[in-house]
């Protein structure tokens, strides 16, 4: 039997690269990151990186390009989301990190509170 789902918050599919720095500066890590999802209290990222350990602060830069930001919101314009957090879960499939504080997202639009 799987565990039962957790999350409170609703997650939205997105693909876009990440730039990864541990809070301590030790490692950034800038090539390879994916977003898979969002949502208004974390991310989840795919990665196989072994150095990425639950209970470690890191801070992180979402690109949105030009073509996403036309997909997703109707805008020509680039967006860096950029939020520090925790890593909750790490596994050979990807990364789960949790903000720090929560932010408000809408189908329509991305901004913080």
């Amino acid at each position: 039997m799987y565990g039962v789902e957790k999350r409170q918050q609703e997650r939205y599919s997105l693909r876009a690269p990440v730039q990864l720095r541990k809070e301590d500066g030790s490692v950034r890590i800038t090539d390879g990151f994916l977003t898979k999802d969002i949502s208004s209290k974390g991310v989840c990222i795919e990665s196989n990186d072994p150095s990425l350990l639950p209970g470690e602060k890191v801070h992180l830069e979402v690109t949105l390009t030009i073509d996403k930001l036309r997909e997703l919101f109707d805008c020509s314009e680039k967006i860096i989301l950029k939020v520090d957090g925790s890593v909750v879960r790490s596994k050979n499939e990807g990364v789960a990190i949790e903000f720090d504080r929560k932010y408000s997202i809408f189908p329509e639009i991305l901004r913080a509170n």
